[in-house]
């Protein structure tokens, strides 16, 4: 069985309290109600609640007990120790415990000292003479016109007066109705007990002499006396209440908990990618914002190694030295790429903290998703290479442009007037200087193309019309080299703003670069869409050229649009290509995206935006 959810509530308490089960058996005892049946032996749990007392009967604790389960609170007001542990009689109260999860709803069982028998009427008063009542409770004689004939003891500890100054006073000076529905009222008070006689507890309001109300129930019996009246018992029940009042409050500090938990894991999961892991790395939770980013679902992950997610960004040393940080017991901190379910890669701003809980190894890892912060930073890398990549041409174009200008017409000179009197040798060595210098002269405007921004004039233009002059450039060049060129263009498609011989040179550079990819036999398409959309949400079309050459992975996809990367052969690229391509469709206000995987071939697409106000459709020629 379960610890009781409430001990440290009951625990302090000098009153006895015990748990008892649906089933009437006893759970938790908190020590003042082990010390008070200790002569029963030393451990009841299990035992039957009616084994403390004597001369009861089993159905009215019974329902007593399902009183308080179903309705919070009941009591009885005597009950006779059993003989095995003292003599004398005890008040108990019952209260609604309630339990988080499957286990049922128990009552807290609350025993008020005993007190023995209580006589002080006198005698020759009927069934009177001798009444048995808890210490707590207050016994008053009422006449027939309602007044007070005589209290005993514990009337004068419960309201403050002694006994003398109770008689004659009207009853409903020292009880007061809880509410207007109430059972007691302060008018036509001897109808009212009239009413109550023989009908039960009802509950009340009792006022001290000091002014002080504590709550209270009432038990009106009539006097069979020829003076006629009534016998009220009034009984203080505030402790109960102060149960009931521990019970609540402990259950809403309870509640108010498990929301503050909530809270905090849905804020983690807004923010936060969190998962805890064994010795050994095997993920033992993860919350829904792992699930999220990685793609992968809860039952997925859970039993798995991280390794289901490695990106291979990273070299095996770098995960070395995380596990000898984290294994004696230090936090790690650092960035890490990892790889979702479909393949897309994103970083991860981690960190691990070792947790040591009875006994075991644990590893929290909390984590946050960098990865537009790393895009980010990767374009103002990028922009501080585009400026000095344009101060670098702008001084190559500077000190090296010009004289190679003229080492290149000089050498042209030398062979249109002295050609026939040099030797072969030198005639091919001359050759060489003139190649080398329009490479270099290539490169240089390869450059300025790449550093500065577009100068060209923009109108609206059917792209159309730009893609055909390149097709012609293309088409002899694919099918002399044994390959197949397809081109399917829309129907209709929207004009756009932009430089028709700007985008020419896009086109052109994709489509060569297709051409270099693929082998003898090998396939290259160019197709155009009349609707698309950018990532911003804009309209726009779509121009697509793909091959099913050999593709490339993800890290090299990483790199294709930087400045001088190439997977080109030496002499076959500058590694500008792509990257001037990205630089004109920005100019456009388009979007330059590559798809590619190894083995798959490689799919580039243009998107430009149509022009907000509307631009006509070009019909295909």
């Amino acid at each position: 069985m379960k610890e009781f959810p409430w001990h440290h509530v009951f625990d302090p308490s000098r009153e006895p309290v015990a748990e008892v089960l649906p089933s009437g058996r006893l759970g938790y005892m908190n020590p003042a109600f082990r010390q008070l049946f200790d002569a029963l032996g030393r451990d009841l749990r299990g035992r039957s609640w009616r084994d403390l007392f004597a001369d009861v009967e089993a159905l009215p604790l019974q329902e007593a007990l399902d009183e308080a389960l179903t309705a919070g609170v009941s009591q009885i007001d005597t009950l006779r120790i059993s003989p095995k542990i003292a003599s004398g009689h005890v008040s108990v109260a019952l209260a609604r415990v309630p339990r988080a999860g499957p286990k049922p709803t128990t009552a807290a069982l609350l025993v008020r000292s005993a007190a023995g028998n209580l006589r002080g009427f006198g005698e020759g008063r009927g069934s009177h003479a001798e009444v048995s009542a808890p210490q707590s409770a207050a016994v008053l004689l009422i006449d027939a016109a309602g007044r007070i004939e005589e209290g005993d003891d514990g009337a004068a500890a419960t309201f403050g007066v002694e006994g003398p100054e109770l008689q004659g006073r009207p009853w409903t000076t020292l009880l007061h109705s809880v509410s207007d529905e109430s059972s007691l009222g302060i008018q036509e008070a001897t109808q009212i007990l009239s009413d109550l006689a023989g009908s039960g507890v009802a509950p009340a309001v009792g006022q001290r002499s000091d002014g002080q109300v504590f709550a209270a129930r009432v038990r009106v019996s009539r006097r069979s006396s020829v003076e006629g009246g009534f016998v009220l018992l009034v009984q203080d029940v505030t402790p109960l209440r102060g149960l009931q009042s521990a019970l609540d409050l402990s259950e809403l500090q309870t509640r108010a908990a498990l929301r503050e938990l909530q809270l905090l894991e849905n804020a983690f999961d807004q923010h936060a990618i969190v998962a805890v892991t064994d010795r050994a790395g095997r993920i033992l939770y993860a919350n829904d914002k792992f699930c999220e980013l990685s793609r992968y679902s809860r039952e997925e992950l859970l039993g798995q190694n991280h390794r289901i997610i490695n990106s291979g960004h990273h070299p095996k040393s770098f995960f070395r030295e995380l596990w000898t940080t984290i294994s004696r017991g230090d936090t790690w901190r650092g960035e890490i790429c990892n790889r979702t379910k479909e393949g897309s890669l994103y970083w991860v701003e981690t960190t691990i903290v070792p947790i040591d809980s009875a006994g075991e190894r644990r590893y929290v890892s909390i984590r946050t998703d960098v990865t537009e912060q790393k895009r980010i930073q990767e374009q103002l890398v990028q922009a501080a290479k585009m400026a000095a990549i344009g101060e670098l041409a702008g001084h190559i174009s500077h000190e090296v442009n010009n004289p190679l200008g003229i080492i290149s017409a000089k050498a042209r000179l030398i062979l249109s007037d002295l050609g026939a009197e040099l030797s072969p040798r030198l005639v091919r060595d001359l050759g060489k200087i003139i190649n080398q210098c329009d490479r270099l002269s290539r490169l240089t405007r390869g450059l300025l193309d790449f550093a500065r921004p577009s100068l060209g004039t923009r109108s609206v233009i059917p792209v159309h019309d730009a893609l055909h002059r390149v097709i012609d450039l293309v088409r002899d060049r694919i099918v002399q080299g044994g390959g197949e060129f397809v081109v399917e263009l829309a129907e209709r498609l929207p004009k756009v703003y932009g430089n028709p011989g700007e985008l020419e040179q896009v086109f052109l550079n994709l489509l060569l670069n297709a051409i270099d990819a693929i082998d003898v036999g090998g396939r290259v398409c160019l197709t155009t869409e009349a609707s698309g959309t950018l990532s911003d949400g804009r309209e726009g079309i779509v121009i697509r050229v793909e091959d099913d050459g050999d593709g490339m992975d993800e890290p090299i996809q990483q790199r294709i649009f930087e400045p001088f990367f190439t997977t080109k052969e030496p002499g076959r690229g500058t590694g500008l290509g792509l990257s001037i391509c990205q630089g004109l469709v920005r100019s456009h206000e388009g979007e330059l995206t590559v798809e590619s995987s190894p083995g798959q071939g490689t799919r580039f697409e243009v998107r430009l935006p149509v022009p907000e106000s509307g631009a006509e459709e070009a019909p295909k020629t």
